[in-house]
């Protein structure tokens, strides 16, 4: 991160895509200060000043930033049967490299998502514009435990099962569950209703609308991971 202000950007004889429309505007000036884009025109129009700094867009194309709609930030950036730790910093790295500026983070530890969170926005740290949901409502067993049985060492269970996850058999209970979850502001809540194993429990249709009336109630919205199309439409 650069010290001081941020210098004024000037994108030069660039084609932009602005993702309202099928095709690329040909030849453009895009100047970009203090995060915003301020003028977009026909290309070699824009005069720099002095602080400004200048980039030949010339045979490239400028689209806005992507938007990850499902990516665990906390989660290990190799695949999870290489059994590698956890590494949050990397994954915010490979976002900005690869152009995802904004993700949702379905599932994530307690209180490590939502400090995470907190320290993008900052600007303390490096990374998208990150949108949390905390740990995952789920019947007891159900999906993640099971994943998380098979994925992490034993010694490690015992601190991400509670962290990860809240295990919830009933109305009372879930009404509780996402009480004490609301005073960290998730932006959304995340439910399971997936039988990781094929044989494992899911949340049943009571208890999963508790849940959601009893988030809608904190003005938070609901998000489900769903095994199928009937699931789904139940």
């Amino acid at each position: 991160r650069p010290t001081g202000p941020v210098r004024p950007l000037l994108v030069r004889h660039v084609a932009g895509f602005d993702g309202e429309g099928p095709a690329r505007q040909l030849d453009r000036d895009v100047l970009g200060d203090g995060g915003v884009i301020r003028t977009i025109a026909a290309g070699g129009t824009l005069q720099p000043s002095a602080e400004t700094t200048v980039i030949d867009g010339t045979g490239r194309t400028l689209l806005p930033g992507l938007i990850d709609m499902h990516g665990h930030v906390g989660n290990s950036p190799a695949p999870p049967w290489l059994g590698e730790f956890p590494d949050a910093g990397r994954n915010l790295q490979s976002y900005l490299y690869c152009g995802v500026t904004t993700v949702l983070d379905p599932a994530d530890l307690v209180t490590e998502a939502f400090a995470r969170r907190r320290a993008v926005a900052a600007g303390e740290i490096l990374g998208p514009q990150i949108f949390a949901a905390g740990p995952m409502f789920t019947a007891p067993g159900g999906h993640p435990i099971g994943a998380l049985h098979a994925l992490a060492p034993w010694w490690i269970r015992w601190y991400l099962v509670p962290r990860f996850s809240r295990q919830v058999a009933n109305a009372a209970e879930a009404k509780a569950a996402v009480d004490a979850l609301a005073p960290e502001h998730p932006d959304v809540i995340k439910v399971a209703v997936d039988a990781v194993p094929l044989d494992g429990p899911i949340i049943d249709p009571t208890t999963l609308a508790a849940v959601v009336a009893e988030a809608r109630t904190h003005g938070i919205r609901t998000v489900a991971h769903v095994g199928t199309t009937a699931d789904a439409l139940e």
